[in-house]
């Protein structure tokens, strides 16, 4: 029994000293504007479905492939963004390239490679999107984006890019701040001082009270 747990222990000894040995092959690589970036100061990261991860920053955006860069320092030229800064990106599973910048969302357009307004991509009437500061993007399961802006509220946009507008009135379209969906797929909005949960029976979300107990 002694010699058992000798062994054992020697088995665990080996496998912890494995485990540090892989850990200390990871490293990271700085990159900066030397190597080919925009800008030095990272927004926004995300990778799309050919494999290219795309940087924003304070001064345009960036694809990487693995070997360089290639910067697109003006990205909105030819729209009313007046900013170059990328606070948002999102890859989604459709293959659309979205962009969110303090003067509104923009999606990739795959046959010009170029940047284009919400509402231009879709080929629609002007809409919020096109002109609201924009904190973070989101895809749900359903392949819904959902649009959390700095001082309009949240948006959802399906496939066809018809939006629904939540948290649109005074006093709270300016006080969200994130929005994660958990392991249940459901969907979670922190405001400044409050939780909330999707319901999407009635399409809306709830209060969720602090001293609740989510299960």
């Amino acid at each position: 029994m002694i010699a058992i747990r000798y062994f054992l222990a020697a088995c665990f000894l080996l496998c912890c000293q494995q485990l540090a040995a892989r850990q200390q092959d990871l490293y990271f690589e700085n990159y900066t504007s030397l190597n080919g970036l925009s800008q030095n100061s990272g927004y926004s990261i995300t990778q799309d479905h050919h494999g290219f991860i795309w940087m924003g920053t304070q001064e345009g955006l960036n694809r990487f492939d693995g070997y360089e860069f290639i910067s697109y320092r003006k990205p909105f030229a030819g729209s009313a963004s007046t900013s170059n800064q990328v606070d948002a990106l999102l890859a989604g599973h459709s293959g659309r390239l979205w962009a969110g910048t303090q003067d509104g969302l923009f999606l990739l357009n795959p046959q010009s490679g170029q940047f284009e307004t919400f509402s231009k991509f879709f080929r629609q009437p002007a809409s919020t999107p096109d002109s609201v500061s924009i904190l973070k993007l989101f895809e749900d399961h359903q392949l819904n984006t959902w649009i959390l802006t700095r001082y309009n509220g949240l948006f959802k946009v399906d496939g066809n890019g018809h939006d629904q507008h939540y948290f649109s009135g005074e006093g709270q379209n300016d006080r969200l701040i994130d929005i994660k969906a958990d392991s249940y797929n459901r969907i979670w909005i922190c405001e400044l001082n409050n939780l909330y949960s999707y319901d999407p029976v009635r399409d809306g979300f709830n209060l969720v009270p602090m001293n609740h107990a989510v299960s």
